[in-house]
């Protein structure tokens, strides 16, 4: 019998601390044809990569999802879940005021 369980790669509960807030960049974006020409185009700040301390190690982190961006993380200690095999963090923080619990995937890409 095959488990569902044994299927998924296996995560290790830790802690991150990223040291430095972390870095966007603008993103314009216009719907395209008609409505894009009424609309006009909008620009938002995406997030897409962080400096942190994993386990005594720096690692330069980089958002792996590429389809929304990633939250905004602020100077501190951040409940995370490691994939070692794949280098994968998923970072798990509470969003201020409405205490909105988000799970961004990001990837250790390098150093600082």
């Amino acid at each position: 019998m095959f488990s569902l369980v044994a299927a998924q790669a296996r995560r290790e509960q830790i802690k991150v601390e990223i040291v430095a807030p972390s870095e966007d960049r603008s993103v314009k974006t216009q719907a395209g044809g008609l409505i894009g020409a009424i609309a006009g185009a909008r620009t938002t700040d995406v997030v897409f990569m962080v400096n942190a301390q994993i386990n005594g190690d720096r690692a330069r982190l980089k958002c792996y999802e590429n389809h929304r961006g990633c939250t905004a993380l602020g100077p501190g200690m951040y409940d995370a879940e490691m994939d070692e095999k794949h280098g994968d963090i998923w970072i798990t923080i509470v969003v201020p005021v409405s205490h909105r619990i988000v799970r961004d995937h990001w990837r250790v890409v390098g150093t600082w």
